[in-house]
C-alpha cells in the first residue's frame, strides 16, 4: 500500500508539473474559448467577460462589440449546431450574464453598458462550448467593427440535480489573435502547448478514476482546430486509445500496477463524450473497478483536443450529492 501509494505520489507530481508547464498560457489575447457549458434544465451557465482598453485612452462608452459562437449538441447526439452573433459591449466593459436568460444578470445587477447574445429556449438540455473573438480582422456577416481588445473570460456552472458547482477561467485556453484563431497551434500560445517551446502539444494525457463504487466517472472530449472548424462546420474530431506508461500498448492499469491489454477507442466530433467502460471495453473494465489509470493516445485526427473528467459520488459517499468536473493532466 505504502509502495503504491509513493508510486502514485510521484507519477501525479509529474504530471502536476506538466500540466502547471502546460497550461502557464499568456493572459489577454482577441479571442477566448468556453471549453464547457449546459443548458440542462437544472443547470446555469454563467459567462463573464472583460474587454480591457489597453491605452485606457478611450471615451467612456466607446463601442466594444465581441462576436460569440455557441457550439452545442442534445445529450444523447453526436451532431453539433451552432447559434451566433454579436454581443454589445464598451470598452473596459464587464459583461456578466446567464447563457439561456435563466437569471436576468443585466437587470439584478444594473448593467447598462452590456447586452449579451444568449441562446434561445429551444436550446434546453444540451451541452457545448463557446468561443468568443474580437480581433479587428473578424468578419462574421454582421457589419460590427471590432476592436481587438485583450478578451479575459470565466465561466461558472451550477446544477442543482447533481451537485455541480464548476468554474474556470479561460486564461490558458485561447490562442493568438486572428479572424479565425487557430486553437490546436504548437507554438506555445495555444490550449496544452509547451509556453517556451514552439511545436511541442500535449496531445496525449493521462486518465485515472477512482473505485466504482465510490464515483461514477465519464470524460469529456474537445477536439481543437480553428474557429471556422469547431464553430461553423463541427467537423473536428479526434480519436484517443488508453494504453500502457509508455503509450504503445492498448490497455490500463489497475489500482495495484497490474496492467491488463484491451482495443477498446474513443472518437469525439465537435464535442465528444465517453463512459469509463465504453473507453475501456466492457469485458475489461472490471479489472480497475477499485481504481486505474492509463495514458490517453492520440491515435487519429485533429492534432489536439482539451479533456475533461466529470465524476458523480455514488449513493452513500458524502451523501451521494456531488458532482466534479475537472481538467486532466497532460502526459
Amino acid at each position: 500500500m505504502k509502495k503504491t501509494f509513493q508510486k502514485t505520489l510521484v507519477a501525479g507530481s509529474i504530471g502536476l508539473l506538466a500540466a502547471t508547464s502546460a497550461f502557464a498560457g499568456n493572459p489577454g489575447t482577441t479571442n477566448l474559448l468556453f471549453p464547457f457549458i449546459s443548458t440542462v434544465d437544472t443547470a446555469q451557465t454563467f459567462l463573464s467577460i472583460v474587454a480591457r482598453d489597453v491605452t485606457a485612452a478611450l471615451p467612456v462608452g466607446t463601442a466594444a462589440p465581441v462576436h460569440i459562437t455557441y457550439v452545442t449538441r442534445t445529450l444523447a447526439s453526436a451532431a453539433c449546431s451552432h447559434f451566433d452573433g454579436d454581443m454589445a459591449m464598451t470598452a473596459n466593459d464587464q459583461m456578466t450574464f446567464e447563457i439561456s436568460n435563466r437569471t436576468a444578470v443585466n437587470a439584478l445587477t444594473g448593467d447598462t453598458t452590456s447586452t449579451p447574445v444568449q441562446l434561445p429556449a429551444n436550446a434546453n438540455n444540451r451541452i457545448g462550448f463557446a468561443i468568443v473573438n474580437n480581433d479587428i480582422a473578424g468578419a462574421y456577416g454582421t457589419g460590427a467593427a471590432y476592436a481587438g481588445h485583450p478578451l479575459y473570460g470565466e465561466a461558472r456552472l451550477i446544477d442543482t440535480a447533481t451537485g455541480l458547482f464548476f468554474g474556470y477561467s479561460t486564461d490558458d485556453l485561447h490562442t493568438l489573435g486572428a479572424a479565425n484563431p487557430s486553437f490546436a497551434v504548437a507554438t506555445g500560445n495555444g490550449p496544452d502547448a509547451t509556453v517556451g517551446a514552439p511545436g511541442v502539444l500535449h496531445v496525449n494525457k493521462i486518465v485515472n478514476w477512482f473505485s466504482t463504487g465510490a464515483v461514477d466517472t465519464t470524460w469529456v472530449t474537445l477536439p481543437l482546430n480553428t474557429e471556422a472548424v469547431m464553430g461553423f462546420t463541427n467537423t473536428n474530431t479526434i480519436t484517443y486509445q488508453v494504453r500502457n506508461s509508455n503509450g504503445v500498448t492498448g490497455g490500463h492499469y489497475n489500482n495495484n500496477e497490474v496492467f491488463r491489454s484491451s482495443t477498446a477507442s474513443h472518437t469525439a466530433t465537435c464535442l465528444g463524450s465517453v463512459t469509463r467502460a465504453a473507453l475501456l471495453d466492457p469485458i475489461v473494465a472490471t479489472h480497475s473497478a477499485n481504481g486505474g489509470w492509463g495514458t490517453f493516445v492520440r491515435t487519429a485526427g485533429d492534432a489536439n483536443a482539451l479533456v475533461y473528467k466529470n465524476e458523480t459520488l455514488m449513493p452513500g459517499i458524502f451523501g451521494g450529492r456531488g458532482n466534479f468536473v475537472t481538467r486532466v493532466p497532460v502526459m
